[in-house]
This record gives structure tokens, sequence and C-alpha cells, in this order.
């Protein structure tokens, strides 16, 4: 199974379909907002198009409400999504080895 939902109601078929479609429409839009265009990764280093941090947000927020959505339907149980540990001084040594680099 490649998801949490919820094995009685949602078959293993089904699951696919649905990441599949769900890839499918995220890749559509990422590639009209530009992502493949260096031009734009690019401007949003140097401040000047902030496409990509749009569309990064608009993801996120998509993703917070379908999750949402989801588990008030019943159709994902929340309980089964594994999040990673945190390792915060892990995180502030890489971030200030790659931040004295770059």
């Amino acid at each position: 199974m490649m998801g949490p939902f919820v094995p009685d109601v949602v078959t293993d078929e089904l699951n696919l379909i649905v990441g599949f479609l769900v890839g499918l429409a995220f890749g559509f839009v990422l590639e009209q907002a530009g992502f493949s265009s260096s031009r734009k990764l690019t401007g949003l280093f140097y401040g000047t198009d902030f496409t990509v941090l749009r569309v990064f947000f608009s993801a996120g927020v998509t993703a917070m409400c379908g999750v949402t959505l989801l588990s008030k339907l019943g159709l994902l149980d929340v309980n089964v999504i594994y999040v990673h540990p945190t390792y915060l001084y892990a995180a502030l040594v890489g971030g200030g080895v790659m931040g004295l680099g770059f």
C-alpha cells in the first residue's frame, strides 16, 4: 500500500490511481508555473521573481487542506502517517555550514 488511506474503504488499486492523478495534476501545475525554467529559480534567489515560492506555498496549503478533508471524511487515518523525528541541532549545524559555504 502506497499511502495511509484506510484499507477497508480504499483499495490498493484506487490508492495508486489517486496518487497517479494527483502527481499528474501537480506536475502540470509545476510546468505551467515555469519550474522547468532556470530563470524562475534564479529569480527567486535574486529576489526578483517569487513564482516558485508561491507555488511551494500553495502546494503546502493544498496538502494541509487535503489531509484535513480526507481525515474528516474518514478516508485518511492520520495516525498511520509516519513523521520522522526532528534533529534540531543537526539541522542548525547543517544550515550554518551551508550558509557559510554559500
